[in-house]
């Protein structure tokens, strides 16, 4: 088997016109430096020199080797130079998948410090269900997934889970539709439910049976902005992230409805990665990012 420090030598020795030369160059001894040649020369069968004297001469065989392993060790060394842009963040890419909630409400101040600190990673990001982005994980197509847990999906051995903040889920309706009346009183009232691929779906159906709440009527959605949209409409009771709806709030859109529930419904957001795969020098930076900048979101 031949090696790069073999083919090395050999293209100092040429560079450089003799033996001895290319081992000063190199740093190591004479005798390592024709142990490297004589290693080439029996692996491939031929003669890369004549010697004549002190003088040395490529072969045929030679001028051919000398012409490949230098088109070899230049496209080792740009190997290497790309792994230290790669480690030192100057180059490369990071794919991310996010639901649309996370896309909208975690994602853009976190990608701004993201890009502040490494403009020259591109950034790729893929989102839509929970469901849709683990596929996408799954294949190698995202590095790195952020989603807030889904109770419907169970949690995989072959996959890194770290949360990078809690989020309080609060029911909330358009003032004028509710009084000030707590939950419990507004059972004639209509309700903004999710289908069951939301993760918030099962939160408000355990909520629903432990408290016993019934209503008369309910609108079905998939997306939490639509369900947002339609409570500030006035068209409903609805049951969304607190973070969601901090503009809301703020503006006297939307105003939180009291429960007799003791129970505080907290919704763990987190990112996931394969464990075999891991992350790239990329990956682990927008993690710790991340894990430092989120929690602050939900203050």
């Amino acid at each position: 088997m031949i090696t790069l420090h073999q083919l090395n030598s050999f293209c100092e020795i040429v560079k450089e016109g003799s033996f001895r030369a290319a081992s000063e160059k190199l740093y190591i001894s004479q005798p390592s430096i024709s142990q490297h040649i004589a290693c080439l020369e029996k692996h491939f069968g031929i003669s890369l020199f004549h010697r004549k004297g002190r003088k040395i001469q490529l072969t045929p065989e030679g001028r051919y080797l000398y012409a490949s392993s230098r088109e070899i060790l230049e496209k080792v060394d740009s190997i290497t130079e790309r792994f230290h842009d790669m480690r030192n963040l100057h180059s490369g890419n990071l794919s991310i998948g996010c639901s649309c909630f996370t896309g909208t409400r975690i994602l853009p101040p976190v990608l701004e410090i993201f890009q502040k600190q490494f403009p020259r990673i591109d950034v790729d990001i893929n989102s839509g269900p929970c469901d849709k982005i683990l596929q996408h994980l799954e294949n190698a197509e995202i590095e790195m997934a952020i989603m807030g847990k889904n109770l419907n999906i169970p949690d995989r051995n072959d996959h890194i889970y770290h949360s990078i903040g809690r989020d309080r889920i609060v029911f909330v309706a358009k003032p004028s539709l509710t009084g000030g009346k707590k939950l419990n009183e507004c059972e004639n009232s209509t309700f903004i439910t999710f289908f069951d691929n939301n993760p918030l779906s099962i939160y408000f159906k355990d909520f629903k049976m432990r408290n016993k709440i019934s209503f008369s009527e309910k609108i079905t959605v998939e997306d939490m902005e639509i369900a947002k949209k339609l409570a500030c409409e006035g068209l409903g009771i609805c049951f969304l992230s607190s973070l969601a709806i901090k503009e809301e709030l703020k503006k006297g859109q939307l105003e939180i409805i009291e429960t007799d529930d003791d129970n505080t419904l907290m919704w763990d957001i987190r990112t996931i990665y394969n464990k075999t795969r891991g992350l790239s020098y990329a990956g682990w930076e927008m993690l710790k990012i991340l894990q430092r900048e989120t929690p602050n979101l939900f203050q």
